[in-house]
């Protein structure tokens, strides 16, 4: 009942309440990993990525075949620049895989490599060029 609520204040916006909720649910049932997956989105859209980073793990933890838990990691470590991470989860999301994000954090791993590099010769042009194509790549919250 609890996740059925969150649920619903998920999809209207309603984030901090879903969590609440989540919590709630969590705390009467804590080896349910949908419960903890549910945490991870509802941080995702508060913008607490490391929190949800977390989550993601805890449910993997719980049930390490579920597959949405593993996508929504994938999602997460794609968004930090973590590229090996992301490929990692996005290949056991099973069902929830999807061709497309994983040949997305490919060309991340590109301009992130072109990245490293350019600042390692200190060519600053190409830097600031493959720093926003990183970001808008995808990479929206990479601490690199």
């Amino acid at each position: 009942q609890l996740k059925i609520m969150g649920n619903e204040d998920y999809k209207n916006g309603r984030f901090a309440e879903a969590l609440s909720l989540y919590d709630a649910a969590i705390a009467i049932d804590p080896k349910k990993a949908a419960y903890r997956s549910n945490r991870s989105a509802a941080l995702t859209a508060l913008g607490r990525l490391l929190e949800a980073v977390f989550e993601c793990r805890e449910a993997i933890r719980i049930d390490p075949h579920y597959h949405r838990a593993h996508h929504r990691l994938g999602s997460l470590h794609f968004r930090l620049g973590e590229t090996d991470k992301a490929l990692y989860h996005y290949k056991q999301a099973g069902p929830e895989a999807d061709p497309d994000e994983v040949a997305k954090v490919k060309i991340l791993q590109a301009h992130l490599n072109k990245c490293t590099e350019a600042q390692r010769v200190g060519d600053w042009n190409t830097l600031i060029v493959e720093t926003s194509n990183t970001i808008s790549s995808g990479a929206d919250s990479a601490p690199q």
